[in-house]
């Protein structure tokens, strides 16, 4: 497709498709829910703005379709997280609670490798007693 193009104008031209609404689809994380963890739900979820066109070129072998991945997972990816407490104050014990999730993300961080170095992050907190 930009066989011609050299790689530099190749990403900004996907850095331009990166405005498309936010969407899983071929991200390789999908929703997480963790339940357990001290009167919390977390959940998980990282979602881009780019054209899914374009991502499913890679499964028919274009390079455009794999540079585009490759370019998605290091600058277009934006990691969703939601943390609802259910707990009254009086029973949250935020040592326990924090432990408990950074083993949760160190697994996470271990399957995905690339969830540490995502650009964006954004954390909704509820807290619902």
């Amino acid at each position: 497709l930009f066989p011609l193009l050299p790689a530099e104008l190749r990403n900004q031209v996907y850095s331009y498709l990166d405005s498309s609404p936010a969407t899983t689809h071929l991200v390789p994380l999908k929703l997480k829910t963790y339940n357990n963890i001290s009167h919390t739900t977390v959940q998980i979820c990282a979602v881009h703005h780019g054209n899914a066109s374009l991502l499913a070129l890679r499964k028919y072998g274009f390079l455009e379709g794999l540079e585009y991945t490759n370019h998605l997972l290091a600058h277009g990816l934006e990691l969703w997280i939601s943390i609802h407490f259910t707990a009254h104050m009086k029973m949250f014990t935020p040592k326990h609670w924090n432990d408990k999730i950074s083993v949760s993300l160190r697994k996470l961080v271990r399957l995905h490798p690339w969830v540490k170095n995502v650009p964006s992050i954004k954390i909704k907190v509820l807290w619902e007693p």
